[in-house]
């Protein structure tokens, strides 16, 4: 590969680039991701095709897109009006095209520069008027490749890593696909840690973020995201963006995004929860997101160790239980979910499980006449569970069908305590077995105050067996 020679021939002109030397942390990579930003950009604004970045001949590398191609005019320092007022494109927040040049010469890397309207090469030489001041300037000069459809760019000394780190920047080469889309952005569907926590602006690689769960791609700026690029260009602070993913986040209809989050609640108890969760925005969002999907009741992570009967019910009636801090969890008593609907933790499935029963009761007199014996040993079976002397405290009553309103219509017995009632299914009335089991199972509900598989609970059944076993033993001795 032969470069261009930088002396004057005689259809050559210097465009004076006003530069004498850039900032030290200007890197080749730096003005590397100038120029693909730019070619990129071209394939969007006029819809041609793909940029390609190819290596012809060791550290010798082609940036090549098939746009409008570049001009002399194009090497000024004014920022390009289409692309100030085009949401797509990603070149207005690099160094710009001026500074990649010098950033490239600075660095020994060979450039040179070919479009149907010239070719351009770089020179250093005393700035017109000032033979004291020396500036860099590119040297223009009539096409070689007149037919020529874009701009290609000829690099020299650009190495294979340097090529890598580019590609690394962008989202276009990632191989990461978009999630959800927002009307502020992509949520990018990364399952490789490796990958997460990417924010992208338009494309553009500007920060990483150590615990977040998903990457970024953020097309709607605001102005504090706009002056952050501005002034830092790279590793932009997160206070610059947050406010955009937050929109993102909470402006899905993604279920899959707010299972993913709403799973991170798991995590917060042993502190590997994903940033994203702990903003207040984000966690009401995602449950109310499931809210509207799904039939589910939120609980904490104690409730469900010490809840299990409660826990048992959500499942019997064919919702999903899904873990929630405490906080999110008292959130929800004062949150209605999308459609105005009152969100379920577990003290509102409690209510509205036990508001679902439905009872066709029936008098004992109506009873046939096995059902009444069966039904007369009832006082006598409670007595035998009782202290001396204890009166009972509740009723007990018999139903014809229990739970029509619910899922199930298979619930043996209910304690009613608002009422202070037993309820009995009739059929249980069949034989001793059944109807003194059912009966003294919801005695102990009344007695203790406790849910199923609760400590209380089997505590109370515990000493009930205890009772029963010492008056059994106690007329064998007689």
């Amino acid at each position: 590969m032969t470069f261009l020679a930088p002396e004057s021939g005689s259809n050559a002109r210097a465009f004076d680039l006003n530069v004498e030397s850039v900032l030290d942390h200007w890197t080749v990579g730096s003005a590397l991701r100038e120029i693909v930003a730019n070619a990129l950009d071209e394939a969007v604004l006029t819809g041609t095709d793909e940029p390609k970045i190819t290596e012809v001949a060791p550290s010798v590398w082609i940036v090549r897109d098939y746009g409008r191609g570049l001009e002399h005019k194009h090497l000024s320092q004014n920022e390009s009006d289409e692309k100030a007022h085009h949401e797509s494109v990603i070149g207005q927040f690099g160094v710009g095209l001026k500074d990649a040049l010098a950033t490239f010469h600075r660095q020994g890397i060979g450039v040179e520069i070919h479009s149907k309207f010239g070719d351009f090469s770089l020179i250093q030489q005393a700035k017109a008027g000032f033979e004291d001041v020396s500036t860099l300037h590119v040297l223009f000069s009539n096409s070689s490749k007149p037919d020529l459809v874009g701009t290609e760019f000829v690099l020299k000394g650009v190495t294979d890593s340097d090529v890598s780190e580019v590609r690394a920047m962008f989202l276009r080469f990632s191989g990461i696909e978009a999630l959800a889309q927002t009307a502020f952005g992509e949520i990018l569907d990364v399952r490789d840690r490796v990958l997460q926590g990417r924010i992208y602006v338009r494309g553009l690689l500007i920060a990483k973020e150590d615990n977040f769960r998903f990457s970024y791609n953020i097309t709607k700026l605001d102005a504090g995201l706009r002056k952050a690029l501005n002034r830092e260009r790279t590793n932009v602070g997160r206070t610059a963006y947050s406010a955009q993913l937050k929109k993102m986040l909470t402006g899905t209809d993604s279920e899959e995004v707010a299972r993913i989050l709403v799973d991170e609640f798991r995590a917060i108890e042993s502190g590997t929860n994903c940033d994203e969760i702990t903003w207040r925005e984000v966690s009401v969002f995602a449950t109310k997101a499931l809210h509207s999907q799904r039939e589910v009741v939120f609980v904490t992570a104690e409730e469900l160790q010490t809840a299990r009967s409660d826990i048992d019910h959500v499942g019997d009636d064919g919702r999903e239980v899904v873990v929630v801090t405490q906080a999110v969890r008292d959130r929800l008593r004062s949150e209605p979910g999308f459609d105005g609907s009152k969100m379920l933790d577990l003290g509102g499935f409690r209510q509205a499980y036990n508001d679902s029963f439905v009872y066709e009761y029936v008098d004992p007199e109506d009873l046939t006449p096995d059902e009444r014996r069966m039904w007369d040993l009832g006082p006598a079976i409670i007595n035998m569970v009782l202290p001396a002397g204890e009166s009972f405290g509740f009723d007990v009553r018999i139903s014809a069908k229990m739970r029509l309103a619910g899922a199930h219509d298979d619930v043996a017995g209910h304690w009613r305590p608002e009422t202070r009632e037993i309820v009995i299914r009739r059929d249980q009335l069949s034989d001793i077995t059944s109807f003194g089991g059912v009966l003294l199972h919801e005695v102990a509900h009344a007695m203790s105050g406790a849910s199923d598989v609760s400590r209380d609970f089997e505590d109370f059944l515990s000493n009930y067996i205890g009772l029963l076993v010492g008056r059994l033993v106690s007329r064998i001795g007689d």
